[in-house]
């Protein structure tokens, strides 16, 4: 094709031998994206059944048309392939010449199908050139809060060599609530705890509380370390430099999040420690080496000196007798061979959890066909490329929206331009947003949208007068930086004159700076955070005031017509919400014109509270 002769020697019809060696690295990293985001089972079942549904109720009366017809006709008796068992059959022999293969007319296609060619395609000729694929796992809050979705990636690794970290790129797509990560063996781990990361640890200068392996122990008051972490080792993260002859062991806890503890046939658990161990997940014992017991006393050794550079692998069988679903804990007691006599002690730890066979229903999305679905390569946000290693993520609040399903992944490049293949996916539902900031704190508390025309305003258009009032009702400063409104009128508080806002303190954006003054005054002009583009429609309209990090503050769409205060539609008043709908903004509660008022006085009370 044209694409491919442009960058690599071809033969044939309209083909050169010429090449452009440059663009190979981003042709094959293209190709890499398009098999990790789109050429997978779930993506294409649900691209096919898309595609087949306007055309299903025609199929069967197109068949009966044709069966048995006259040979001079035309008919169906001598057809062959999967079509004539039906529309489903031939969207089934598609996926099989996809991921499958088979002999078709035009020839056969190996095992695996088109999928196998182009992971031969993206990877055989820059095999060992290209970094490895990251992993990466939840580190966020409980519940998975659309304000506090954070992850993490394992650390940047090349086959050739340190020193190439080129960037680090994340992003988050929304997939159909049904689709489902189909495993290929191939791809079967999903990381849940990434060595080389952060840990809370306690030294074992005496004994540490008796629940603190369960999960709902509260270990905010030890230590943060990365691991792996010990003495002795120039490896190591997190080095203690009072551990030889100060204590032997070492208790680390790392929390990590299940979706569907169900969905996996084995854990894999693997350690690199010095000199002994135990480990327990969620409180029950994992794996118990060179320590003479699970009940370690703080001042006790392990057996004997040994030591495990590379990662010691343990299977655990039965996964669901391990994990729960939401927030899981990993418990560790490492213990030294002496306390003095030892010139080492280490420990890091990952855990991996693995499907063996892909789900019997390989279909995610829903089989009929009905409306548009959701693809994971249309992303709906995406970092840029950061040439700096930081190994998580906070997702903006403003990307997402609780009760959506999403995937979140990563990829790396190297210093020559080339990427990584996308991580493994995390899919998750996000969750009701936190209510801190401002999301607990800021509130819309006037809206003049029709403000009345006077005698004394030199032939303006009254809608120069309008304005949006803001208060912080909450107990902390509040940062604007990343607040704009982004439906009805636009205006972004970061660049704007007003980008902190006290506890009580009110901030105004405006239609007209100049037109406000004049009928307000110049005493309220240090409330004005700016002018804001656009205008709000008298017949009323949609208004959503967003943070990029939180999230929606407010969304609503005020109305002139029964049932809201009339007295704002044109007639000098302002709308104000009523006390009791200032705590339901972020939920919806200025949609109901019950839940405002007209404001007290002609004019409003811009930058104070309105009287009652």
């Amino acid at each position: 094709d044209v694409v491919y002769n442009s960058i690599f020697p071809a033969s044939g019809g309209g083909s050169d031998s010429g090449s452009n060696p440059e663009l190979q690295p981003d042709y094959y990293s293209a190709v890499r994206e398009v098999r990790d985001l789109l050429w997978q089972r779930d993506q294409l079942t649900q691209l096919l059944t898309e595609m087949a549904a306007p055309i299903a109720g025609l199929v069967e009366a197109d068949r009966l048309r044709w069966l048995n017809a006259p040979s001079d006709a035309g008919n169906y008796n001598s057809l062959s392939g999967a079509g004539k068992n039906g529309l489903a059959a031939l969207v089934q022999d598609m996926l099989n010449f996809a991921f499958e293969g088979g002999n078709w007319p035009g020839g056969s296609v190996g095992p695996g199908g088109r999928a196998a060619f182009l992971d031969s395609l993206a990877d055989d000729q820059e095999r060992n050139l290209i970094s490895d694929k990251p992993s990466i796992t939840y580190v966020g809050e409980p519940n998975l809060p659309s304000n506090a979705l954070r992850f993490q990636t394992s650390a940047f690794r090349d086959p050739q060599g340190a020193g190439t970290f080129g960037a680090v790129k994340w992003r988050i797509a929304e997939v159909s609530p049904e689709a489902r990560v189909v495993i290929e063996p191939e791809q079967s781990g999903s990381v849940l705890v990434v060595d080389r990361s952060q840990w809370r640890y306690f030294k074992g200068t005496h004994e540490p509380p008796v629940a603190w392996r369960e999960r709902q122990f509260d270990d905010t008051g030890w230590l943060t370390g990365t691991t792996p972490i010990g003495y002795g080792e120039t490896f190591l993260a997190t080095q203690l430099g009072d551990m030889q002859g100060g204590y032997s062991t070492i208790y680390l806890r790392r929390s990590f999040d299940v979706v569907d503890p169900t969905a996996f046939d084995r854990l894999e658990l693997e350690v690199q420690y010095d000199d002994g161990c135990n480990v327990w997940i969620n409180g029950k014992l994992a794996i118990q080496e060179n320590v003479g017991s699970s009940e370690l006393p703080y001042d006790g050794t392990a057996a004997s000196a040994g030591e495990n550079v590379a990662f010691v692998g343990y299977t655990l069988a039965n996964p669901a007798a391990y994990l729960v679903k939401g927030i899981n804990v990993v418990a560790v007691q490492v213990a030294n061979a002496s306390l003095s006599g030892s010139s080492d002690c280490f420990i890091d730890v990952r855990l991996t959890a693995h499907a063996d066979a892909a789900p019997d229903d390989e279909t995610p999305a829903d089989g009929s066909g009905a409306g548009q679905g959701k693809y994971e390569i249309e992303t709906v946000w995406e970092s840029p490329a950061n040439p700096r290693f930081e190994d998580d993520i906070l997702i903006p609040g403003s990307a997402v929206q609780p009760g959506r399903t999403y995937r979140v992944r990563c990829r790396m490049q190297d210093n020559t331009g080339r990427w990584s293949h996308w991580s493994d996916p995390v899919q998750f539902q996000a969750g009701a947003a936190l209510v801190t900031g401002l999301l607990a704190g800021l509130r819309i508390t006037e809206v003049m949208y029709n403000p009345a025309e006077t005698l004394a305003d030199l032939g303006l258009d009254n809608d120069e007068f309008e304005f949006i009032e803001l208060k912080n009702v909450g107990d902390e400063i509040l940062d604007l930086s990343y607040l704009s409104f982004v439906e009805g009128v636009t205006f972004d508080f970061g660049s704007g004159s007003i980008v902190t806002l006290a506890p009580g303190q009110f901030a105004l954006v405006v239609r007209n700076r100049d037109a406000f003054e004049l009928r307000y005054g110049p005493a309220l002009s240090a409330r004005i955070a700016g002018q804001y583009e656009g205008r709000l429609a008298n017949e009323g309209e949609r208004v959503k005031l967003v943070d990029s990090w939180t999230g929606t503050i407010a969304e609503f769409e005020y109305r002139d017509e029964a049932g809201w205060p009339q007295l704002a539609d044109g007639a000098g008043h302002s709308l104000v919400p009523l006390e009791a709908a200032l705590p339901g903004e972020p939920t919806g509660s200025l949609n109901e014109g019950s839940n405002w008022r007209a404001s007290t006085w002609i004019g409003g009370s811009p930058a104070s509270d309105d009287p009652l």
